[in-house]
């Protein structure tokens, strides 16, 4: 799905998309919200917002219906028959990896992605490729999405097939080790700087650490979806009042209906 398709399904009907088509549909998110200057009059942006606003410098780009990551100066991308990487200028394409992913995610000289065999890494240099999850292809239990990537920590969110409505939130050692359950019943999900930020099914906003996952902070009660994260403020639509833009600082504090 192209951006224009992405923002006029989201505009006409918040609830039409899939989860799978939201979680790839955040790269559009800025557009659909309509960020305008007069929006940041009177917050001047913070260390801290900053840092909230560029997790990595890594990004998923739809380019040519493939899905290219920009990371220290390499793209990265699959294309038939494996796993690429090439400069800017087009130059020094290199095969990394035979196998073929989506959602893939950097962390210091490591690109973790999924595959029909689970949740793999593979060196930025092409050197090894080895598995962070492995599983039969089309076993249970399906790993929707890499939610964050850091060097010693990866979280990441599954479901059952035959619990297609719920969806779980795990953490594990980048080694795949200590894999831990977080949280489930969750409807949207999104990762800014030190928490991630999720809504469940049955109502709640919530925060949680990325350092650990381990504490988890209820920020507000309402059915939140379409989450976003700009500036230090959480933006979502409210479920609970009709879908309506709503904005809440990270603290959960400042909670108002955009105007």
């Amino acid at each position: 799905m192209n951006k224009e398709d992405f923002l006029k399904r989201l505009k006409e009907d918040l609830y039409a998309l899939t989860d799978e088509e939201r979680l790839k549909g955040l790269k559009y998110y800025e557009e659909y919200f309509g960020f305008k200057e007069s929006d940041l009059e009177n917050e001047p942006e913070s260390e801290a917002d900053k840092a909230e606003n560029n997790i990595s410098e890594s990004a998923d780009i739809l380019s040519d219906n493939k899905i290219e990551v920009r990371y220290k100066g390499w793209i990265y991308y699959n294309d038939a028959g494996g796993l690429y990487k090439e400069r800017a200028n087009g130059k020094g394409k290199t095969k990394l990896s035979d196998r073929i992913g989506h959602d893939i995610k950097t962390a210091g000289d490591w690109l973790y992605y999924i595959c029909p065999n689970g949740l793999y890494r593979t060196r930025t240099d092409g050197t090894l490729t080895e598995p962070v999850i492995h599983k039969a292809e089309n076993k249970n239990p399906e790993i929707l999405q890499i939610v964050h990537a850091a060097d010693k920590l990866i979280f990441y969110m599954s479901r059952a097939d035959n619990d297609r409505q719920n969806n779980y939130l795990y953490r594990i050692k980048t080694d795949g080790k200590r894999n831990k359950y977080i949280e489930n019943n969750i409807n949207f999900i999104t990762a800014a700087n030190r928490y991630i930020i999720y809504g469940r099914n049955d109502g709640g906003l919530y925060k949680t650490s990325l350092k650990n996952g381990k504490k988890k902070t209820r920020l507000c009660d309402d059915r939140a979806d379409n989450i976003y994260i700009k500036r230090g403020w959480i933006y979502y639509n409210n479920l609970s009042d009709g879908g309506k833009l709503y904005k809440m600082r990270m603290d959960g504090k400042r909670r108002q209906v955009t105007e």
